[in-house]
């Protein structure tokens, strides 16, 4: 497993994976606790991870129209969210009919 460092947003930088085991290989596992737990301490990351807890069904847009432009990002991005041992990943599919699992990193 691969992973890389990438900014596709410019509010937040992602690390990213190839393959399905998603956190299965990594040197520090610490990293990813505190990645956790800024996703958590962060209000647009953490409004998205409590709906995924809450249900697995799209916010209404009326939940989502006073938030912030990230978190509407997110919303629109619904389908593609998915929480993975408490933290929030982005999963795309690549050119090689795989999922890239997107974790998503605040910015603060």
């Amino acid at each position: 497993m691969e992973w890389q460092l990438r900014e596709e947003d410019p509010q937040h930088s992602v690390v990213s994976t190839t393959g399905h085991q998603v956190g299965a290989v990594t040197s520090d596992q610490a990293c990813f606790e505190r990645i956790g737990q800024a996703q958590r301490s962060d209000p647009e990351t953490r409004c998205v991870i409590t709906w995924l807890e809450e249900s697995l069904t799209k916010p209404e847009w009326r939940k989502v129209s006073s938030c912030s432009t990230a978190v509407k990002s997110y919303w629109g991005q619904w389908e593609s969210l998915k929480l993975h041992e408490g933290r929030l990943y982005r999963i795309v599919d690549n050119d090689v009919a795989q999922q890239l699992w997107q974790l998503v990193v605040p910015q603060a």
